[in-house]
């Protein structure tokens, strides 16, 4: 099993993440816990630079495009599916931080995205609905949310 974003999206497609955004979202959350809890030891995540600064939030480009295929209907689920014992191994890294940030909708995983000072400082003046390839600094901003103590 690859240690990559792509894997990553695999397992949270596996653990039933079914919505593109949603998925994007958890990786965010998933990488904010593993930075803020010093777990980056065997990280399925390059050492920066992860996300781009969409318009509804960090996106991991490289999964995203990995799992389009998937999500337009155009490739079969079952490629896409890891098996019992890769979830378990990746569990054993990730599933407090996946438990964590699964129990919110979309739309609060957005809205508390929006709060990260690295989303917003890559965001800067760049119009709200206007798309964005800027990436996202991995430094202390991006453990930081407006309005929040962390």
């Amino acid at each position: 099993m690859e240690k990559n974003t792509k894997t990553l999206a695999k397992y949270l497609y596996s653990k039933g993440v079914s919505s593109p955004l949603k998925l994007q979202k958890l990786l965010f959350f998933i990488r904010y816990e593993e930075l803020k809890n010093k777990t980056t030891n065997n990280s399925f995540f390059k050492k920066n630079k992860n996300f781009q600064a969409w318009i509804y939030g960090p996106v991991n480009f490289v999964s995203y495009r990995f799992m389009q295929k998937l999500f337009m209907k155009l490739d079969e689920k079952d490629t896409y599916i890891l098996s019992n014992e890769e979830i378990k191994l990746i569990d054993k890294k990730y599933k407090k931080y996946f438990d964590k940030w699964n129990e919110y909708s979309p739309e609060e995983l957005i809205e508390k995205s929006h709060k990260n000072l690295a989303w917003i400082k890559a965001r800067k003046g760049i119009d709200p609905d206007c798309p964005s390839r800027e990436v996202l600094e991995e430094d202390e901003d991006f453990l930081k949310f407006k309005n929040e103590n962390n």
